[in-house]
């Protein structure tokens, strides 16, 4: 089952399933976010909006439609109703305090219903979000997908409010403005790691959920990555793909060590990547950092990624060697580093690559003949590099001229690297002279 496809399931199984017997009662603020979001997002028009009874009238009327009752359950809607005192007792002092009691009852935070998951993705969805400040209000939300929406404007700082949160899709829209930092706060309001449960608390023993996909995506969101986001430290999942992002990645986001897909192509991003980075994400398996405008080198640290797939880095301005480190990374299938300005030599150490299907050299700055170790490469099968690489092949084809077609997969050079380099070529052309745009020739099928 592909990525997307299973957070679609994920959600609609999180949504209907986590609806645990509940009285009717939903917290009130937690109804009133609700209700802000249908009308922020033109909720008469979205394509199911089957029960979301948005109207204000008595206590009574209201309990009758509320969101949390099994019989008038609103579409894409979750609810649950335990008892956590961390997120539903009413505590404190003043004016806040004060109007929890009076919305909610004093003392009966655990009596009412909580919004735990909101899966509206696909659902025609428009107006902006920025128009829906009391979001942070539904502090139980578990999974929010939004996603494949017409949703505008900016995400509301109020989001790092939420603290018990697991997934946020909001990918496929139109959001433009700023990360906010926020994001760094969500599931921070919480006990700590050490801290246990009451005996009348049956809250999981140490903490609340822990953040684990953040999928911003395919929007028109501007401005820097966040550093605050290096706070969220149990990301799977991090998706900032395909927007107008700019500056630097911050070094910040190394401290997410249990990090398996890292997608942030499509950007505005540079610099270089820091050094920081790489060293503890010893769990990531997709580097997805193409067509941005990064520079300097790749980091020697990625040597330390052995659980790594695929890299992805084309269309960059990287402008230094390749570490010889890239070779130490057993499960790679992919490199894409096309299109960049890498100087130096092919390590040899790319030999070690045993899993590697796709190596995608092309168009760079980088000289000197492809490593011996290429043979070693058992299961490639694409090769793309620039001609002057290929010396293997002008020592096959002997002071033959070459079409010269571009872009071409030269895996015979790793099929056929012994018997290339046995055969002697005294006087062997240049690489112009050999690979000659204007002249076709016999020797193009020959190792094709």
């Amino acid at each position: 089952m592909r990525l997307g496809a299973l957070r679609h399931y994920l959600g609609a199984v999180l949504t209907f399933s986590w609806v645990v017997r509940s009285d009717g009662h939903c917290r009130g603020l937690d109804r009133r976010a609700l209700i802000n979001l249908y009308e922020a997002l033109d909720g008469a028009n979205w394509t199911n909006n089957k029960n979301w009874n948005v109207t204000s009238g008595t206590p009574a009327e209201n309990k009758v439609n509320d969101p949390c009752s099994i019989e008038k359950r609103w579409f894409g809607v979750g609810f649950t109703d335990p008892c956590e005192k961390y997120l539903d007792d009413i505590v404190g002092w003043g004016p806040e305090t004060d109007y929890l009691a009076q919305v909610r009852g004093a003392g009966q935070g655990c009596f009412a219903g909580r919004i735990t998951a909101l899966n509206l993705h696909r659902n025609g969805l428009r107006g902006n979000l920025s128009n829906h400040p009391t979001l942070g209000d539904l502090t139980n939300l578990t999974y929010f997908d939004i996603s494949w929406n017409q949703v505008e404007g900016a995400i509301p700082t109020q989001i790092g409010l939420i603290n018990n949160i697991q997934t946020i899709n909001l990918h496929h829209n139109l959001l433009s403005g700023t990360l906010p930092s926020e994001l760094g706060t969500l599931n921070s309001l919480g006990p700590t790691f050490s801290e246990g449960c009451l005996v009348d608390d049956p809250c999981p023993e140490g903490e609340q959920m822990k953040m684990n996909d953040l999928n911003v995506g395919h929007n028109l969101i501007s401005g820097s990555i966040p550093s605050e986001i290096g706070e969220l430290v149990h990301l799977r999942i991090l998706d900032m793909s395909n927007n107008e992002l700019s500056g630097a990645v911050p070094s910040q986001l190394g401290k997410l060590s249990v990090l398996q897909l890292f997608y942030l192509r499509e950007n505005h991003l540079n610099g270089s990547l820091p050094t920081e980075l790489f060293p503890n994400m010893t769990a990531l398996r997709y580097i997805m950092f193409q067509e941005n405008e990064i520079t300097g080198a790749l980091p020697s640290e990625i040597g330390r990624l052995h659980e790594l797939n695929e890299l992805h880095m084309r269309a960059n301005r990287l402008d230094a060697p390749l570490p010889s480190e890239i070779g130490e990374l057993p499960v790679l299938t992919t490199i894409q580093l096309q299109d960049n300005r890498i100087n130096g030599s092919i390590p040899a150490t790319i030999g070690k690559l045993r899993a590697l299907r796709h190596l995608d050299l092309y168009n760079n700055s980088m000289s000197g003949d492809i490593p011996s170790s290429i043979k070693e490469l058992i299961n490639l099968d694409q090769l793309y590099v620039q001609n002057d690489h290929l010396t293997p092949v002008r020592q096959r084809f002997c002071r033959m001229r070459i079409a010269n077609v571009g872009k071409y997969n030269w895996r015979i050079v790793r099929d056929e690297y012994a018997l290339f380099t046995s055969m002697s070529c005294p006087d062997m052309h240049d690489v112009d002279f050999t690979f000659n745009s204007l002249q076709a020739s016999a020797s193009y099928d020959a190792t094709s």
